[in-house]
């Protein structure tokens, strides 16, 4: 199967997707959290030059909401502009970074996800 090119993108030591995999293994919300802030710290400022001015990352990102907020940001950009490969990949890994949010704030207190989430899930891999 062809790679996506926001996947080749290199994000620290790890490629942009593996940092996907890592989120959709996050185990709480604040995990998510430190993960996209970790994500963005090390978008140095020859991949933040390619991004368009209204979609460069906060200086901190603290809350579920600030994270799902700056995913909505960056896929809503992505429809309006021609998106770059950088944007591509910003907006690939918050989405997932959201869905995974979404996943355990609708969990019940064992941590276990609705069945929706699972059949989510299971489509993804057969891809």
């Amino acid at each position: 199967m062809k790679r996506a090119a926001h996947e080749k993108i290199q994000v620290g030591e790890i490629t942009a997707a593996d940092w996907i995999t890592t989120v959709h293994g996050a185990t709480s919300a604040a995990e998510v959290v430190k993960l996209c802030a970790g994500f963005i710290s090390l978008w140095g400022p020859g991949l933040r030059a390619k991004l368009p001015e209204s979609c460069l990352p906060p200086l901190a990102l603290k809350s579920d909401s600030q994270v799902s907020s700056y995913a909505f940001l960056l896929v809503r950009e992505r429809l309006r502009t021609k998106p770059s490969v950088e944007l591509d990949a910003l907006a690939t890994f918050f989405s997932a970074a959201a869905t995974r949010l979404a996943q355990l704030l609708a969990a019940p207190r064992g941590g276990v996800a609705s069945p929706f989430f699972h059949a989510l899930r299971d489509i993804e891999h057969e891809e």
